[in-house]
């Protein structure tokens, strides 16, 4: 699975809009959220694991 398709399922799977996500991110700005759900950027390896790990552990959180 790709980072775009990534970030797609953590936001349906955590049921918040893009501006939620992006709150969530520690204020990642609305327009990369938008270019990452889109596939027209990717962020380098480092920032993309980074992402992921973050949505993993809200996602953790809210299932207790």
């Amino acid at each position: 699975m790709n980072f775009c398709e990534q970030i797609k399922s953590y936001k349906a799977k955590l049921n918040v809009s893009q501006r939620e996500l992006c709150e969530l991110l520690y204020g990642v700005p609305h327009r990369t959220l938008q270019s990452w759900l889109m596939g027209e950027k990717t962020p380098p390896d480092y920032v993309c694991t980074l992402v992921v790990r973050r949505l993993e552990s809200i996602l953790k959180e809210r299932e207790k």
